[in-house]
């Protein structure tokens, strides 16, 4: 589930993302960005910080850690200004 929300900053054609890890029945996650992007690790309920990435499409990629097999593969066009939220 991805939402999203104006931020009211002038980041100049940025966007910005975050990661919930929300399913409980879920080990650890590595979010990746793009091609080779990979973020900070999450545990189950815990909330990443936005990370800027150039507005338009993104591949956005979820992982179980220390795993290369993505359970979320997704290409969303994220809009300039907006601070979106990958649940």
């Amino acid at each position: 589930l991805l939402l999203s929300g104006g931020c009211g900053s002038d980041l100049f054609s940025q966007a910005e993302i975050r990661f919930v890890h929300a399913a409980p029945e879920v080990p650890t996650i590595t979010p990746r960005l793009n091609v080779g992007d990979r973020l900070e690790a999450l545990e189950y309920g815990e909330v990443s910080g936005f990370y800027g990435v150039d507005a338009g499409p993104t591949r956005i990629r979820v992982e179980a850690f220390g795993s290369a097999v993505s359970a979320i593969d997704i290409d969303p066009s994220l809009t300039a200004d907006v601070r979106h939220t990958l649940f």
